[in-house]
């Protein structure tokens, strides 16, 4: 996986993009070949793979839990509240 090494990069895309706009670089590949440095590799670890695998499990049925009850909700008819 390449890794941005600056710590903005969505700040220097911007940058890019409005350079493209005012005519300082003709594409966005020359941008990048002014504003930016090689990405870093990182190369993934399956141990940690598989730990963070389990969490993101949990994470997305703890969501749909969420958004099902969520959605619940919403399909009920508006209840009016009426004021003694």
């Amino acid at each position: 996986m390449r890794v941005a090494v600056v710590p903005e990069a969505p700040a220097v895309g911007a940058a890019i993009l409005a350079g493209m706009a005012n005519g300082t670089f003709a594409c966005a590949d020359d941008g990048v070949t002014a504003l930016t440095q090689p990405a870093a590799v990182v190369a993934p670890d399956p141990e940690v793979h598989t730990r963070y695998s389990a969490h993101r499990r949990r994470w997305e049925a703890a969501r749909r839990a969420v958004f099902s009850a969520s959605d619940a909700v919403a399909a009920q008819p508006d209840i009016a509240f009426s004021h003694a």
